[in-house]
């Protein structure tokens, strides 16, 4: 994300190289348009610039926590290799073609399309709704800043930005997409799922739709013997734009555990730009009575939150109560909540 639209080079080469693409990039105007709305969309972020005009460090808007600790400030302009077009003579196609938006439909781009990618171990999931991928099994063993939620995580969004940590706080950890472990009496220490043991395919029925899943196991600590391991569920044709995450958390420690999973993070504001004010949306979420500038809503095993945005929510199916014998057969109650996360996260 510290090289913004360098991604877009990526088409601007195809000119150059002159390769052939198959439908509907065989098009050079669907191409074109491809790069262009990369440039107009980034043309139109006025904070990606400091006050002396360079280019901050991150994305549309400085943020120096989700950094790495390579960046420079002239890691941002590698941005400038899509504009290797520039090398084209004037009569070229590039120049010459009219820019084009190629339609989506369910036949050119397979809407609805949950594919397994498996060297990364990730689940693709291209709906009407909503389009993310999962992840099981994918981490690293450098010493990358905020590694945890740049790689760790179990899904990531188009539509949402994830978060990355700023203290050790839960508001500060920010734990959007994963699942979080905390011990008792240490509630400002959490521990996010991170190095999983080696993921494996899976694959469920559900009403006549065969799914493929991914599972994997994480410790938060290596110090006694808890474990969580994870099933990824895509969505289903019951529950289109939603996904599914069965944990299953084995603990024999000294002391009781906190698990908090957590959903995608989204932004906190209304059309209008102000805040959504902190008041519940109540019991009634009829369409009829939710409001038209955004709200949120939450009470023992669900949350939603609506802005400007869209929306984002979780719901709990598991047992009202956990046993274990660490608590003698039964579990402090849950409850769903939203974590109002620190800015610059």
């Amino acid at each position: 994300m510290t090289y913004r639209f360098a991604f877009a080079a990526f088409w601007a080469a195809a000119f150059i190289a002159q390769d052939e693409f198959p439908p509907p990039l065989n098009a050079p105007g669907v191409v074109k348009g491809l790069l262009l709305r990369h440039f107009r969309w980034w043309a139109k972020q006025d904070h990606i610039f400091n006050v002396d005009g360079t280019l901050q460090i991150r994305y549309s808007y400085p943020n120096m926590h989700i950094a790495e600790n390579y960046t420079s400030p002239q890691s941002p302009y590698w941005c400038l290799k899509p504009f290797i077009c520039l090398d084209l003579p004037e009569e070229h196609l590039f120049w010459q073609s009219q820019e084009q938006i190629y339609p989506l439909t369910r036949a050119n781009v397979g809407l609805d399309s949950i594919s397994m990618i498996w060297p990364p171990r990730h689940i693709m999931c291209n709906t009407q709704q909503h389009h993310f991928l999962l992840s099981s099994g994918q981490w690293t063993t450098k010493a990358f800043r905020a590694r945890e939620a740049k790689y760790g995580k179990m899904a990531y969004s188009s539509a949402f930005g994830f978060s990355v940590p700023c203290g050790p706080l839960l508001e500060q950890t920010a734990p959007d997409s994963t699942i979080s472990v905390s011990r008792e009496g240490e509630e400002d220490q959490w521990r996010v799922r991170w190095s999983p043991s080696e993921a494996i395919q899976g694959e469920i029925c559900h009403l006549a739709e065969v799914l493929p899943t991914l599972i994997s196991s994480w410790k938060p600590w290596k110090t006694d013997a808890t474990e969580i391991k994870t099933t990824l569920m895509p969505p289903t044709r019951t529950w289109p734009g939603w996904h599914f995450r069965i944990h299953e958390i084995s603990h024999s420690g000294d002391c009781a555990v906190r698990v908090l999973d957590a959903g995608f993070a989204i932004s906190a504001e209304t059309r209008d730009g102000v805040f959504i004010p902190d008041v519940n949306m109540g019991n009634d979420l009829s369409r009829e009575r939710l409001p038209p500038d955004g709200g949120w809503y939450s009470d023992d095993t669900s949350a939603l939150i609506m802005s400007k945005h869209g929306a984002s929510g979780v719901v709990d199916y598991s047992e009202r109560r956990i046993h274990s014998p660490t608590t003698q057969g039964s579990s402090k109650g849950k409850n769903a909540m939203i974590i109002h996360a620190d800015p610059n996260t």
